[in-house]
């Protein structure tokens, strides 16, 4: 009894092996027919050698349809200068994002958009260029103007800023500057900010005790970078008949042509003093 008990355990065990062969390989695993002696005619005529003299038939590829070809190629798209730059300004204030002096000040949105705002602050308040001599008080208020306008942690950000990136301080300033401009002429700009509002700020680096006073705290390159686009801004004003504060911008601009002569820590130091030439060239033909 437990012999036969066993052999058909057995048979048992195997029918279910052999469905589950059929099931998961099919019919043709466990019973060759067609389909398998078709494939082995095939492989036969495969492995017949190639007549000698005679080149193999030339594979037909399938071509692409237009429609396919043309998605297939890579988009051309041509952007704009403005498209470039605003790319390049995405980057760096990323940079910043990720740098650890920067990240202990624990900027909410970013440094682009931060920056976007302390603009529109600095826009809004801008400091006394005309009269600031006439107290004591206004004269204090433009010293202390930045402090007022930003705030403590602001201003201690951007001159950590200036201080852990020296060695990019004079391709960012030019970045940021030329993005600002192009902002600024922009119909649907994501800054506050007018030639007007640059101006005013020029006058104050140029023209004022506080604004003097304030750069020579700078470093050196520093001085002369903020210098330099003041006068930038200056002529770009004086073109526009926007001088009100009636600004003498060759005093400046003679001082800032010895300064780059003589300063050698500066990597654009020839488009500086070709720039300030030009802009002094064109005052004595406007005289």
């Amino acid at each position: 009894m437990e012999k036969k008990t066993k052999r058909a355990v057995v048979l048992f065990i195997m029918v279910l092996v052999i469905v589950a062969l059929v099931l998961l390989f099919g019919r043709n695993c466990l019973f060759p027919g067609k389909n398998e002696v078709v494939n082995k005619n095939v492989l036969k005529e495969e492995k017949k050698p190639l007549a000698i003299g005679k080149a193999p038939p030339p594979l037909v590829e399938e071509k692409p349809s237009e429609k396919s070809a043309a998605l297939r190629q890579p988009l051309k798209v041509k952007k704009s200068e403005y498209e470039k730059l605003r790319e390049d300004v995405m980057i760096f204030f990323d940079y910043l994002d990720h740098q650890d002096y920067v990240r202990s000040y624990k900027i909410k949105g970013g440094t682009y958009e931060h920056s976007k705002k302390l603009i529109s602050k600095l826009s809004a308040s801008p400091p006394v260029v005309s009269g600031e001599t006439k107290d004591l008080f206004s004269i204090l208020r433009n010293m202390a103007h930045f402090y007022r306008t930003l705030g403590r942690k602001n201003v201690s950000l951007i001159k950590n800023v200036l201080s852990n990136e020296k060695e990019i301080t004079e391709p960012s300033m030019d970045m940021l500057f030329q993005w600002i401009i192009m902002e600024m002429e922009r119909k649907n700009s994501e800054i506050k900010v007018s030639l007007e509002n640059l101006y005013e700020y020029a006058g104050f680096f140029l023209n004022t005790l506080a604004g003097k006073a304030y750069l020579a705290r700078r470093d050196s390159k520093t001085r002369i970078l903020v210098t330099y686009y003041s006068i930038l801004v200056l002529d770009m004003a004086n073109k526009k008949k926007l001088n009100r504060h009636g600004i003498d911008m060759l005093t400046p601009l003679n001082l800032a042509l010895d300064d780059i002569s003589k300063y050698s820590d500066l990597e654009d130091k020839k488009k500086y003093l070709k720039k300030l030439r030009e802009i002094k060239k064109g005052l004595r033909n406007r005289a």
